[in-house]
């Protein structure tokens, strides 16, 4: 299947029944005490409406009606009446013009109206289409209110802005579709790719166009797809992120055991006896109804924190206390440039960095860490 840009001009006439239109033909078919009533409820209703001021009484109309009689009239007795007037005859106007009234209305050739424009059955009009989807019987202004953009409308607007290339444009629009509402992409891409004659390269990159818009995730295939995206967004896909999305599943399995050598943790580093405490204290916390709702606000957590940048520094350079920050050079769930980029914002404050450990120096290398704490509490106290 080809796939090129072409242009087409149509033009075609329809009937349309407008909302002024539908309510003129409601209300010509009313009696003078329905017209009154209708006007009255119109006006209580709509508070945009207001009744007219009227100048007089029963004298003004009976005047109004004098009118009419008195300009009857003509103005100067030697004025022709224009009405009185006959209009000239098709046959004049060819002796006039010296040719055919066909070759000048070439639509009609000359015929009558009523020839050219045959009545329209009373049952057309109803089946006639209309730019509003309210009845002539349930006509009010809340029906004309604009209606909620749907996602898929928001991201075809963006599509549009996005590209000019007719082949990614057709891809992103096939993409769009099969976004349900929760922003995900639940089909098959390359699936989608050869429904339209074209290469998986092609719709990864359309996706790829999709992915970068407004609401930031939409297009994701799973859960951590989608934090990637907005980590990304955010600049904060580092290293540790990426291994911490990648691994989801570690984490609501609680394996700790893979978690620790994620975060470059050496389980022979601990000593028996700290690494038995910490699984009794965690086999502890399992039994406590609060233990999954406090572990998934924690981990929801540290991944809005670390994709805040800007709230974070603000909130470091409003602390007032002294700080000690101990950092492991192999920390890979933390990074060590995050230590860093904290030292920058607070130069007051020590900074120690612990070589080849992990996250969790007070666990590894519990002789060194409390070295550096009891150190940094007695220049506190000089």
């Amino acid at each position: 299947m080809a796939l090129s840009p072409r242009i087409e001009f149509r033009q075609s006439q329809l009937l349309v029944m407008t909302p002024q239109l539908m309510q003129a033909i409601k209300l010509l078919q009313l009696s003078n005490l329905d017209l009154v009533a209708y006007v009255e409820a119109e006006l209580e209703r709509n508070p945009l409406l207001e009744r007219a001021e009227e100048d007089g009484s029963g004298d003004g109309r009976e005047q109004e009606r004098q009118e009419p009689e008195a300009s009857e009239a003509p103005e100067h007795g030697d004025a022709p009446d224009w009405l009185a007037t006959s209009l000239e005859g098709g046959a004049a106007i060819e002796a006039k013009l010296d040719t055919d009234l066909g070759n000048i209305y070439q639509d009609d050739h000359g015929r009558a109206a009523d020839e050219t424009a045959p009545a329209m059955p009373a049952e057309s009009w109803s089946a006639a289409p209309s730019r509003a989807t309210v009845s002539s019987d349930d006509y009010n202004l809340e029906a004309f209110v604009a209606g909620e953009k749907s996602l898929a409308d928001h991201l075809a607007d963006q599509f549009g802005l996005a590209t000019a290339d007719p082949v990614l444009r057709l891809l992103g629009q096939a993409i769009i579709s099969e976004i349900d509402e929760a922003g995900y992409f639940r089909a098959d891409l390359a699936e989608v790719g050869a429904r339209l004659g074209a290469t998986l390269a092609a719709a990864e990159a359309a996706l790829a166009v999709v992915q970068s818009f407004d609401p930031a995730g939409v297009g994701a295939r799973d859960l951590a797809e989608c934090l990637a995206i907005q980590l990304r967004e955010r600049d904060r896909y580092d290293p540790a992120m990426a291994a911490l999305v990648g691994h989801l599943d570690l984490i609501a399995r609680r394996d700790h055991a893979a978690l620790m050598r994620l975060c470059g943790v050496d389980v022979s580093e601990l000593p028996p006896e700290v690494y038995a405490a910490q699984l009794e204290v965690a086999r502890a916390r399992l039994a406590m109804p609060w233990a999954n709702t406090s572990f998934l606000q924690a981990a929801r957590s540290v991944v809005m924190t670390s994709g805040r940048r800007s709230h974070v520094h603000a909130m470091i350079r409003r602390i007032k206390a002294p700080g000690l920050l101990i950092h492991g050079a192999r920390d890979r769930l933390v990074p060590l440039s995050i230590g860093k980029d904290v030292a920058r914002l607070r130069p007051d404050w020590r900074f120690t960095v612990l070589d080849d450990v992990g996250h969790v120096p007070q666990l590894q290398v519990p002789e060194r860490w409390l070295a550096a704490v009891t150190s940094w509490l007695d220049e506190m106290r000089a």
